[in-house]
């Protein structure tokens, strides 16, 4: 077997300005090779071997370097962004799987190898950030502030020097496993096995990253007081895990010949994503730098280096903490869930089948993030440190539901309906949510929504309740109408091969947070939640330019300084969910193309009946928006052709012409 897959998307606009020549262009390019080579090692035995290549490269630049980010009271131009980001990644993989059949078992071992290696180029603030009081100081030249990215390292040394953000990082995975498929009786198969997994860590041999070292001690509060900035070489930010071993098992029981009970279980390893540990504000430090001892504005030459800019002048800056340095557990492990399911399948007829099931999950040892060293009461628990981004295992998660499936096979439709009752409860719902630097603006189908980190530092289990995706209840119809049509003279090229199919699904809303940001006069709390006032609905429906008023602010209070508001996370579920997709294709001969060769033409509307479903409403009491639900998505719309069904958006139809060989 022999494979070549190429890929390229481009977009000239990710990032849209006003003033085009500062578009931030977007391009994501693809390459692989893949090569397998079965062989039969006797009657009872194959041996089956795999290798590929890969090569993946992913470019988003901010261009015109040369001219530095401008704000005033009026737009101007200058880039958006405060980062850019350049990866260029070859892969190798190879693997081989060894199959004997010994009576009633089937025996498979296997084993795999994955070799990574990247160059990334991830610059926070690659162009400095200029800021004008007014426009008149705009157009004489006369900034009162700079913001730059400095070497941190530098920094420490009391130098100034701009921070390398080059990096190259090498991973080497491994895995292998060993299963049998026993066959107890006619009616009775029984499937067991064993994985191991090693993900590896990151291992920079580029320009040094920035690490903060935690030393041994008890406490994690006690390790992080002496903590510091260390900026190694060739020093991976956190130690492999060695101990992924995890036990699969699974069985069927065929009731009879047209009832199958199926069950299995198994431990699943979940391997850590490069943007956990990727944050280019460990070895940059953003900075304001004001040009004279009072911040007024100065006239200079701002076009020049910035460094040119900074060096002999009397300069007062402070670090910038919108961007906190990332601090990862130097002990992270591998997370991994164990997982189960159990269902009775029923073959009614030819034509119809049923199946009602029940699966879950239970996460241990997941990802998560949380803001500490965090000023309290006017201090922090290491004062020579800022604000950081704390990446450990304190996540966890418990995932169940019932599903019921029917489904119809006939020769003019095929339809399916399936109906899910569930209940996703953590602590927190994604790691990267509200990092700076989650790349999340590359997504085009990003619904733009913002996590947050726990409202006190250490107190992850303050947060858990009902995980942000969780849907209670779900149900999804879909169905294919092959239209009859004319099958004599010239009418039937006319009424056959048109085709009808639609999808639907109807589901309940996405839970949500009530915060108050106003309530943490002294810091201790982060975007804290609110006391709900008794006797008071917290609900309401009323209309509001836009959409709906969902939320009544009078039930809401603040709590005492440096507690938590007693209203939980996710304590409120948003606005339902329908959608309707529908497709119309006709489909025509092409046989003077090769034998099997057909046209086809089609339209795809995406929310036929353009629904407006409305989002889950402004949460912060401190906007003047709180309450108000808006119809559609929050984000602005892509401009890629949409791919992804029962997505919340206006009506949106696609022509299209497909040739099939």
């Amino acid at each position: 077997m022999a494979r070549l897959s190429v890929a390229r998307v481009q977009q000239p606009d990710q990032e849209f300005s006003v003033y085009s020549a500062f578009n931030g262009a977007m391009s994501r390019n693809t390459y692989g090779v893949a090569l397998g080579y079965t062989r039969s090692l006797g009657s009872r035995t194959t041996n089956e071997v795999n290798g590929s290549w890969r090569y993946a490269g992913f470019n988003f630049e901010r261009p015109l370097h040369e001219i530095p980010t401008l704000f005033a009271s009026v737009a101007l131009p200058g880039h958006l962004l405060p980062y850019e980001f350049n990866q260029k990644e070859h892969q190798w993989a190879i693997g081989d799987t060894l199959t004997r059949t010994a009576g009633s078992h089937v025996l498979t071992l296997g084993f795999g190898a994955l070799l990574r290696r990247q160059r990334i180029v991830f610059p926070l603030l690659p162009t400095p950030v200029v800021s004008f009081n007014a426009p008149f100081d705009f157009a004489r030249s006369a900034p009162n502030v700079i913001i730059a990215a400095l070497s941190r390292e530098a920094l420490l040394s009391r130098t100034l020097a701009l921070a390398d953000p080059r990096r190259q990082y090498s991973n080497n995975q491994f895995f292998g496993f060993a299963q049998d498929s026993w066959k107890l009786s006619s009616r009775v198969m029984v499937n067991l096995g064993v994985r191991y997994e090693s993900f590896g860590t990151l291992r920079n041999s580029g320009a040094p990253d920035g690490i903060i070292e935690l030393p041994q001690g008890s406490a994690f509060p006690q390790r992080l007081a002496k903590a510091s900035f260390t900026f190694p070489r060739d020093q991976p930010a956190y130690v492999s895990d060695r101990n992924n071993w995890a036990g699969r098992f699974g069985a069927a029981y065929n009731i009879s010949t047209k009832t199958i009970l199926r069950a299995g279980y198994g431990l699943f390893y979940d391997r850590p994503y490069d943007n956990l540990f990727l944050n280019p504000a460990n070895s940059s430090v953003p900075s304001y730098f004001c040009l004279d001892s009072n911040c007024q504005p100065t006239i200079i030459d701002y076009t020049q280096p910035i460094l040119n800019i900074l060096r002999g002048r009397t300069l007062r800056f402070t670090d910038f903490f919108n961007s906190p340095p990332l601090l990862v557990d130097p002990d992270v492990r591998t997370p991994y869930i164990q997982s189960w399911f159990a269902g009775v399948q029923q073959q009614v007829s030819t034509q119809w089948y049923f199946e009602v099931s029940h699966m879950g999950s239970l996460g241990r040892k997941l990802i998560t993030s949380d803001l500490t060293n965090q000023v309290v009461r006017g201090s922090r628990i290491n004062p020579a440190l800022p604000t950081l981004w704390h990446r450990s295992n304190s996540g966890s998660s418990h995932y169940t539901a019932l599903g019921a499936l029917g489904r119809y096979h006939g020769s003019r439709a095929d339809f399916q309906a399936s109906y899910t009752w569930s209940h996703s409860i953590d602590n927190q719902s994604d790691a990267l949510r509200g990092d700076p630097f989650n790349l999340t603006i590359f997504n085009p189908e990003n619904s733009g929504a913002e996590g947050t980190p726990y409202p006190r530092q250490f107190s992850s289990r303050a947060d858990k309740a009902s995980s942000d995706y969780d849907i209670r209840h779900n149900f999804v119809f879909y169905s294919i109408w092959y239209l009859p049509g004319s099958h004599s003279g010239w009418m039937r090229h006319i009424t056959d091969g048109w085709q009808l199919s639609q999808l639907a699904d109807f589901r309940t809303g996405l839970p949500y947070t009530v915060v108050y940001q106003d309530a943490q006069p002294d810091g201790t709390v982060v975007l804290n939640r609110p006391n709900i006032v008794p006797g008071v609905d917290p609900l309401t429906n009323q209309n509001a330019l836009g959409g709906l008023r969902l939320l009544n602010r009078a039930a809401f209070s603040s709590p005492a300084a440096g507690a938590i508001g007693n209203l939980g996370r996710n304590n409120f579920g948003g606005p339902g969910f329908w959608n309707v997709d529908l497709s119309l294709a006709k489909s025509f001969s092409a046989a003077r193309l090769g034998e099997g060769r057909r046209i086809q033409f089609r339209a795809d509307a995406f929310n036929i009946f353009n629904h407006a479903n409305l989002n889950v409403p402004i949460s912060d009491l401190s906007s003047g928006l709180f309450g108000r639900a808006f119809y559609g998505a929050r984000s602005s719309q892509s401009a890629f052709p949409a791919v992804t069904p029962l997505y919340p958006s206006p009506r949106r139809i696609q022509l299209q012409a497909k040739l099939y060989f």
